[in-house]
């Protein structure tokens, strides 16, 4: 994505969201088949971990005129992009962003990146609406959990059916 101007209101906010088990260490502290993902957007940056299971994450900062219909027409499902056609201007980046970060966070959990096409899924998008998968192939039991690091920041973490969530939020100055 190209980079965004830096967000001013709020402070940066660490964030660890990662499936419950991710929490366990073997007996002397060391953990067992880690696995982890990351995202960073500017200065802003989240990192998820969990033991013996998959997960993705990404962030964004929002940036109006990145979030084009163009580019929503290129990688988001016809109903998506229908979806942010019928939004205001004011919530189409929110929106297209929401979707953007949901998408990513699932094929990065998947462990098969860019090899999965966008369009052959769907994701909530309309903002203030839970992050979940609605339609595509493999996609079931899947979930997605949302998280706004700053202000004009939305991230999303995704994770495979096996796995609970735990969810830790840390403010560091």
């Amino acid at each position: 994505m190209v980079p965004a101007a830096a967000p001013t209101a709020a402070p940066l906010t660490p964030l660890c969201i990662a499936p419950s088990s991710s929490l366990a260490c073997l007996p002397g502290g060391s953990p067992r088949d880690l696995r982890f993902n990351l995202s960073h957007s500017l200065d802003l940056a989240i990192y998820a971990f969990a033991l013996e299971s998959d997960i993705g994450v990404d962030l964004e900062l929002i940036r109006a005129d990145f979030a084009s219909e163009r580019i929503a027409e290129n990688f988001f499902s016809r109903s998506e992009v229908e979806t942010l056609r019928a939004l205001s201007r004011q919530h189409r980046p929110q929106a297209f962003y929401n979707c953007w970060t949901r998408k990513q966070a699932y094929v990065k959990a998947r462990g098969q990146g860019l090899s999965i096409e966008l369009r052959s899924f769907d994701v909530s998008r309309i903002p203030a609406e839970e992050a979940k998968i609605l339609r595509g192939d493999d996609c079931d039991g899947w979930s997605l959990v949302s998280f706004a690091p700053a202000r004009g920041c939305p991230g999303n973490a995704g994770k495979p059916p096996s796995n609970r969530w735990t969810t830790l939020a840390l403010n560091a100055r």
